[in-house]
């Protein structure tokens, strides 16, 4: 009997990566998609990382090893000739995945049509000890070719997930670059093929000394490969080949070949001048202004990875947690139950009590209705109309105001907050200094117009919130969502 073929191939090149690569295997098994298999391809390691892979015991992890150091394009390579998933997704053994990474692109994927090749996610960078540096800004959809031919504006191949087929088409990766290996991937795919980008993190990159592109001889001599390799499409578009010639000059400064930085940023100004580049080339006639700016630049980046690893003392305690909606539902019960076992005060207020409803972990704070909307609703014939409940109601503001001063938590998850007692807990909970969460089971992708797009994302910064929801809906084209809103699954007990 034929054995199922998984759905994905999740590719892990490694090298010497016994201390990260089971960080990067487990995010992989923490997935909500369970449908795939591993290659881990080690490139000739020296250290234990073979025992470290099949510690794991897990019959969907494959381990192949090189006999030599090859690189990371020839591991990748490997992976993909054995792959048998229908998409294949790469993770180097450095980084992590979010939970939901490959649910979220199998969906993109099987919402699209055969145009798209690859589907992208954003990348969260941190340093070695998880201290974030930057979020990356992914494009829009449209004209990435263009896009890539001036710069990588999509990262590295961990946030990807791509049809083998195509994969196999453009030929994988070209094992002669040392490193721009993925942009040059991203270029070959995107002159045929679609490709589509989802605003949620799906991936943590971390940086550290160890990595190929921190090489700056290796990442020059790349440079000079990729400039060669698309000679002809740069000659075309002088704006992307003028930043590119800025990119080597760069290279070249912090290698300290003043004479080459000099050089290359000159051709790029006759190219197409840019202020960034003339400034770059008044530089290298005084060094010293450049090394003194890197002192400076160094130091800063320390001081704001302190004042960071300062707060994290306070983010990691138990904290306060409100949840505010018109009633508790079990779906509200898996979720408070979840918190309150990991360490954290919860209370729980609601307008009424439900038919039926769990309070073995929790028993909710009931305000009532104000005496006003009970009028208001007796006078509009609307008592038994449900969603003329939800939409309109409040509570009495005093008793409102006294239940969230006496908790004063850290936290308020407003369950849909486009109500008026939605929008009075936000208001109450900025002004306790409370951070709050919009909670709703509207989907996160909708098909939606800009102007509503526009009102959610100004409704969220105006609260300074981010939005949760356990629905996605449905990934593609035409659907669209805010980049605060977050898709996080219900919290549902095993067996349930």
């Amino acid at each position: 009997m034929s054995q199922k073929r998984p759905l994905i191939s999740v590719i892990i090149p490694t090298y010497n990566r016994a201390h990260l690569v089971g960080r990067a295997i487990q995010s992989v098994l923490n997935q909500t998609f369970q449908d795939f298999e591993i290659i881990v391809v080690d490139d000739g390691s020296t250290d234990n990382t073979e025992e470290v892979v099949r510690a794991f015991n897990d019959p969907r992890i494959h381990y192949i090893r090189h006999k030599g150091n090859y690189g990371a394009s020839a591991a990748r390579n490997t992976g993909i000739r054995v792959a048998k998933g229908e998409y294949v997704a790469f993770l180097d053994s450095d980084d992590e995945w979010s939970p939901t990474k490959l649910e979220l692109q199998v969906r993109a994927f099987r919402a699209l049509d055969d145009s798209y090749a690859l589907v992208f996610g954003c990348i969260e960078h941190v340093d070695e000890e998880g201290v974030p540096i930057a979020i990356g800004k992914l494009p829009m959809s449209h004209s990435l070719f263009h896009q890539l031919l001036r710069r990588n504006v999509l990262g590295s191949c961990s946030g990807a997930m791509i049809r083998k087929s195509v994969l196999s088409e453009v030929g994988g990766f070209d094992e002669r670059l040392p490193a721009r290996q993925d942009l040059d991937l991203w270029l070959r795919i995107s002159a045929t093929y679609n490709i589509y980008i989802l605003p949620d993190i799906l991936t943590i990159q971390y940086h550290h000394g160890t990595q190929i592109s921190k090489d700056i001889c290796k990442k020059i001599h790349a440079h000079h490969l990729f400039l060669a390799k698309y000679k002809h499409f740069l000659e075309k578009n002088k704006k992307a080949y003028a930043y590119q010639l800025y990119s080597l000059g760069r290279l070249y400064l912090s290698a300290g070949n003043l004479p080459a930085a000099r050089e290359h940023f000159i051709k790029s100004l006759l190219l197409y001048p840019r202020l960034a580049t003339a400034l770059f080339l008044i530089i290298t006639f005084i060094p010293h202004v450049y090394n003194l700016l890197k002192k400076i630049k160094i130091t800063w980046r320390s001081r704001k990875k302190h004042l960071y690893t300062a707060s994290l003392r306070h983010k990691h305690r138990p904290l306060r947690i409100c949840f505010v909606a018109p009633r508790f539902h079990t779906n509200q019960y898996h979720s408070t139950r979840a918190l309150i076992n990991n360490g954290h005060k919860v209370v729980f207020f609601t307008l009424r009590q439900g038919r039926i409803e769990e309070y073995s972990t929790l028993i909710p704070t009931v305000l009532g209705c104000s005496t006003v909307f009970n009028v208001i609703s007796g006078l509009c014939r609307k008592h038994n109309n449900y969603r003329f409940f939800l939409k309109w109601a409040w509570p009495p503001l005093g008793k409102f105001w006294r239940e969230l001063q006496q908790f004063h938590p850290d936290l308020v998850i407003v369950r849909d907050p486009n109500t008026i007692y939605g929008f009075l807990a936000c208001v109450f909970a900025k002004i306790h200094g409370a951070k709050v969460i919009f909670y709703t089971q509207g989907p996160k992708y909708r098909n939606t117009s800009k102007i509503s797009l526009l009102l959610r994302h100004m409704f969220a910064a105006l609260f300074r919130a981010d939005w949760i929801t356990p629905v996605l809906g449905k990934i593609g084209p035409e659907s669209r969502t805010i980049r605060r809103m977050h898709y996080v699954p219900f919290v549902i007990e095993p067996g349930t």
